[in-house]
């Protein structure tokens, strides 16, 4: 019974001391996300369809991390200024003009985003200009 008393407490012992590991992690990961976000900075040439029709513009996007900032500028000349983050492919920006907040809720795929805009439930999408 000593022997099998001694043979689980070094059994304990030494599983006490092994480094924890969270399922679904590998120790050579060294902290990396897997869900990194996405990079947005730069010039997007967008369009949404409205219930009043056609709107068309680029979005000048500042990233710093998640935290988006920039300006709007639309095809008739106004130049609003732009807000919101990233999470992942997840992308949220708030256009604010004169009159009223717009937000862009969507997902970036590479070198183009699509999404839905509140109010008025429009759809857009947008494209990486080229430089």
């Amino acid at each position: 019974m000593n022997k099998l008393c001694m043979a689980i407490a070094t059994l304990l012992l030494g599983a006490a001391s092994l480094p924890a590991q969270h399922p679904g992690h590998h120790p050579s990961d060294h902290g990396h996300k897997a869900s990194e976000s996405a990079k947005v900075a730069g010039a997007w040439q967008f369009s949404m369809e409205t219930p009043h029709g056609k709107m068309a513009g680029v979005f000048k996007i500042q990233q710093d991390g998640s935290k988006l900032s920039g300006v709007c500028e639309m095809e008739n000349g106004q130049h609003n200024p732009l807000a919101g983050s990233i999470e992942g492919k997840k992308v949220a920006l708030r256009i604010s003009t004169d009159h009223m907040d717009f937000q862009f809720k969507g997902t970036v795929d590479g070198a183009k985003m699509t999404g839905t805009t509140e109010p008025h439930g429009a759809t857009w999408a947008a494209s990486r200009k080229e430089k």
